[in-house]
């Protein structure tokens, strides 16, 4: 995901080459000199039990001793490899995860027949788990110019009534990385609940849910600039026409969101 993690999974990777070359090459001089001595002591042992009138097999003793050495060094030398990839994996992992916070400018662009545009900032604050996934809680601050109330006359047509509102999701972000290189693309989703600085919490838009796609371009050791694109749904109320009392529906949105990671 990072540069860097790259260049230290390189660094990590030649030493544990050089470090499995080196102890391949111990065990191989101590295998070759254990084995030397088992042959020589094989045909000392044949060669005393020819003399007695013995099975060579009855007195070879040393040479099985010897054999058995040489086994007992091969599986060490599986299992000191074995741990050194366990370890090297273990260091990668722990370089991706820990505290992440980013900013971002966001716009959600109505669709549909009742619409409602927002423009405005994020802030998440969150903990990375490993290299592809990542929780955090974000809170933002927003400008709308909201959809109040909707009448329709016969002959003029619809007349909307917008006014000022200024939003404030609060939200929890789950992203999920799809790749470990440079450039990782990403699914994210935010769900949480908007409040609005002219309404009490009873009149609140309410309920959010925005899932996006995006992109994670990397322009430091933990810095990077986020780009997304999605579909936002907002609850929200509106006054419809003949009506007396506030309709709840959902407004519908195409989100952008463009930030920066560190």
């Amino acid at each position: 995901m990072r540069k860097n993690n790259l260049a230290e999974w390189e660094k990590l990777r030649n030493f544990a080459t050089d470090f499995n070359d080196e102890i391949t090459k111990r065990y191989a001089h101590s295998a070759d000199r254990n084995l030397g001595n088992s042959i020589a002591l094989q045909n000392m042992c044949n060669s005393c039990a020819v003399q007695r009138g013995l099975t060579p097999s009855s007195q070879c003793k040393v040479g099985v001793r010897e054999s058995t050495k040489f086994r007992v060094h091969n599986k060490m030398r599986k299992i000191t490899i074995l741990l050194t990839a366990v370890i090297l994996s273990m260091t990668v992992n722990a370089q991706n995860t820990g505290y992440e916070k980013s900013v971002s400018f966001f716009g959600n662009f109505g669709v549909g027949k009742y619409a409602n545009s927002t423009y405005g900032f994020n802030m998440v604050n969150g903990y990375r788990f490993n290299q592809y996934f990542y929780l955090g809680f974000g809170v933002g601050i927003g400008y709308s110019s909201e959809l109040s109330s909707v009448t329709e006359y016969v002959y003029l047509g619809t007349k909307e009534r917008r006014q000022d509102r200024y939003p404030i999701p609060l939200y929890l972000q789950a992203k999920f990385n799809l790749t470990n290189g440079a450039v990782s693309p990403f699914i994210l989703v935010n769900a949480g609940y908007t409040l609005d600085i002219k309404e009490y919490l009873k009149d609140a838009p309410g309920l959010m849910l925005n899932p996006a796609l995006g992109v994670e371009i990397p322009v430091g050791e933990k810095q990077a600039i986020l780009v997304s694109a999605g579909f936002k749904l907002q609850h929200g109320t509106m006054f419809e026409s003949g009506a007396y009392t506030r309709s709840s529906l959902m407004f519908k949105s195409i989100s952008a969101e463009i930030g920066f990671k560190f």
